[in-house]
């Protein structure tokens, strides 16, 4: 079995839900580096993924996004610039896309990219996209 290095910065840690055992964590790391192989999931510019820090709405943005151009290999269709407040953001085209798709939606008129994404809010923006898809004919639903 081929051994996986990761960048020494990566530590193998899940606060949240550790897995079980070494063979577990392995596989959760290896579909963690086909995510990033497949350009879904990117880490930080010094190759650091941090698995225990915190994501933005701004940052799940673009991995809806990048997962919908993954699975489909087309972009989301955008409306142009939904929000004032992303235009700082490297995310900002992600953001307006998955706008566009009413995927995510922005508060009281702004989209607050920086804010923390709480897990029930992830849940309802991976269900969109999933609806998103089967919508487009791109995913059936199963039987």
């Amino acid at each position: 079995m081929a051994q996986h290095r990761r960048p020494p910065a990566v530590a193998l840690s899940f606060e949240f839900f550790p897995p079980k055992t070494a063979a577990a964590a392995e596989r959760l790391w290896q579909t963690v580096e086909q995510l990033n192989e497949a350009g879904i999931l990117q880490g930080y510019v010094d190759r650091r993924y941090q698995p225990d820090g915190r994501g933005t709405r701004a940052q799940m943005a673009s991995i809806l996004d990048r997962t919908y151009k993954f699975l489909t290999g087309e972009a989301l269709p955008s409306d142009g610039d939904q929000f004032s407040d992303d235009s700082q953001s490297v995310h900002q085209e992600s953001i307006n896309a998955v706008a566009a798709a009413d995927i995510m939606h922005g508060i009281d008129g702004r989209f607050e990219p920086n804010l923390h994404v709480k897990r029930g809010p992830m849940a309802q923006y991976a269900a969109r996209t999933m609806i998103r898809l089967e919508e487009t004919g791109r995913i059936r639903p199963p039987q």
